[in-house]
């Protein structure tokens, strides 16, 4: 939270939003199977990303790696097909907006579906 904190100050995010970023793509990587070290993981990946403005190269691949449901959600935002992402990241398309309104998006669905999963020590 800490390290997308700092990007979120920086392109304007408030705490609040910054707050429920990082828990949709936390609960995010715990749905789609990730381990709590996986999931924090791409949390670096991301923000990385994230303030570079861009999605592209190492952090592109490793979040298309790791969280596929977020990348078909950001080929949904940008109205291409998952196919066409990767070519689309290497032109350097993918901004910080887009990857924010993707995960926006994706909140009411993985608030859900994390709710079904069993709750363990992790």
């Amino acid at each position: 939270m800490a390290r997308f904190a700092g990007v979120g100050k920086d392109i304007g995010l408030a705490n609040a939003d910054v707050a429920g970023l990082t828990e949709t793509f936390l609960k995010l990587g715990k749905v789609s199977g990730q381990t709590a070290q996986e999931a924090a993981a791409s949390l670096t990946q991301l923000s990385q990303a994230l303030a570079s403005g861009r999605l592209q190269g190492d952090e592109y691949r490793s979040l298309a790696e790791n969280m596929p449901a977020l990348t078909r959600e950001i080929a949904k935002v940008m109205g291409v097909t998952t196919g066409e992402l990767k070519r689309v990241a290497s032109e350097g398309t993918i901004t910080t907006d887009i990857v924010l309104k993707a995960l926006r998006n994706m909140t009411t669905q993985v608030n859900a579906d994390f709710a079904t999963i069993p709750r363990t020590v992790e």
